[in-house]
């Protein structure tokens, strides 16, 4: 009988793991937003890599709640006010965010083509979940030697029943920039874990 309990406790300890996820924003949830004073806001997206090979920041995604928490944020850090009132539809719609930017390719930046969301390890191309929405980012760069030059980077949106752990993150470069399940090999395609955690 002992055994029997312990088999049933586990699936709710896991349940209430991400229970956090804040899949839609009441007045309360809000007001709760509005007054998280620290904690990540755009949540780290990362490669999945080899034992002993350090992941690649890919890039960070945010949620209706992070979106009005960060904004809340910002208000305070220049000695400004940020109420209700100033929320958009567009923080609390029902979607999560992708901002990827360009990376250091070794030989200048690899700019992104493509943000897409999957099945986690999928090989198959038609179960991608295309964004709602996705924009170019743009920011210059200056290397050691003065030269100024331009990434680009990729807002994409996608519906938050998407955000799972079940899937993840594809950001697609125009050259080889990651290192995926092997030593040495570089890919254009970079899959990246979604971690739900410490997500609100």
């Amino acid at each position: 009988m002992r055994r029997l309990c312990l088999v049933i406790a586990f699936p709710v300890t896991v349940a209430t793991a991400h229970a956090q996820l804040v899949t839609e924003m009441t007045p309360e949830k809000i007001q709760e937003a509005l007054k998280q004073e620290k904690g990540e806001t755009c949540f780290p997206l990362k490669t999945d890599t080899p034992m002993g090979m350090q992941s690649a920041y890919v890039g960070c995604f945010t949620t209706p709640f992070s979106r009005v928490a960060q904004a809340a944020q910002a208000a305070r850090k220049k000695y400004k006010t940020f109420t209700e009132a100033d929320v958009t539809p567009e923080m609390i719609a029902p979607h999560f965010e992708v901002l990827a930017p360009s990376r250091d390719g070794g030989a200048g930046r690899t700019n992104v083509e493509a943000v897409v969301v999957t099945p986690k390890k999928s090989k198959d191309r038609s179960a991608a979940i295309q964004p709602i929405l996705s924009e170019e980012m743009t920011a210059e760069y200056k290397n050691l030697m003065g030269a100024t030059f331009e990434g680009k980077g990729m807002r994409a949106v996608f519906p938050l029943s998407a955000l799972s752990e079940a899937n993840e993150v594809h950001v697609v470069y125009d050259a080889k920039t990651c290192i995926v399940g092997g030593w040495g090999k570089f890919f254009e395609d970079c899959p990246a874990k979604i971690k739900l955690d410490k997500v609100r």
